[in-house]
């Protein structure tokens, strides 16, 4: 990455992957970093659609080649695939700017699943109640937008990159809010996939960014969620 990225274009990013369709999040987040239209590698993997051009956030003019499929289904309803990739020269170029943006494209794909969750619960009722009027599903939507308006808040801040304790603890938040949003859309979501997706893609992302070198495939639970 070789220009600074600015609060702005951070904000660009989660409205992105809150109003678009996965596949042109990613590719969004592909050209924030890299000036050209294609998915990113990171950590020597890729989340990309078919066929689409990969680049390397460290070295964008580099050629970058899928060695092996790393298929997960999971994925599959959104186009996308997951693959291990032509291993980056310098694996930490670019990382402290591109956490917070993944962070924020993380945030984006969260207000999907709960947007998600909103239209599939409107006008769906309980014992002769509208489930969204029930206290308990307002309280969950109002805390899990809260939630996300607050750390997007905090990320806008350039304080916060340097902060890699505090960019960590907040990838852990958006996952453990992810799961109180996918279980909104109940045995539904989980049959029809596409809010249990999201939450893989997510964690899938913040594994590929994390500061420990583990393969993000083992950290989201193997690939084979």
């Amino acid at each position: 990455m070789r220009d600074p990225i600015t609060a702005d274009q951070l904000a660009a990013l989660y409205d992105g992957a809150r109003r678009l369709p996965p596949d042109q999040a990613l590719r969004l987040l592909g050209t924030l970093c890299t000036r050209r239209p294609a998915y990113l590698a990171l950590g020597g993997f890729a989340i990309h659609a078919s066929g689409a051009e990969i680049a390397d956030p460290g070295q964008p003019e580099a050629p970058v080649t899928v060695l092996a499929a790393l298929d997960d289904q999971t994925l599959h309803v959104w186009g996308l695939h997951f693959s291990q990739v032509t291993p980056p020269a310098d694996p930490q170029a670019g990382l402290p700017q591109l956490r917070p943006a993944v962070i924020a494209l993380r945030l984006g794909l969260l207000l999907h699943c709960l947007d998600m969750a909103f239209l599939h619960l409107e006008g769906r009722e309980s014992f002769g109640q509208k489930l969204l009027h029930h206290q308990l599903m307002k309280a969950l939507f109002a805390n899990i937008n809260a939630e996300a308006q607050r750390m997007l808040d905090e990320l806008r801040l350039p304080r916060a990159w340097a902060d890699a304790a505090a960019l960590q603890a907040m990838q852990q938040a958006i996952s453990h809010q992810f799961r109180h949003a996918a279980k909104l859309m109940g045995g539904h979501g989980f049959l029809e996939g596409r809010c249990h997706a999201l939450e893989f893609l997510s964690t899938l992302l913040a594994a590929m960014v994390a500061p420990q070198a583990e393969a993000p495939a083992r950290r989201a639970g193997g690939g084979n969620a």
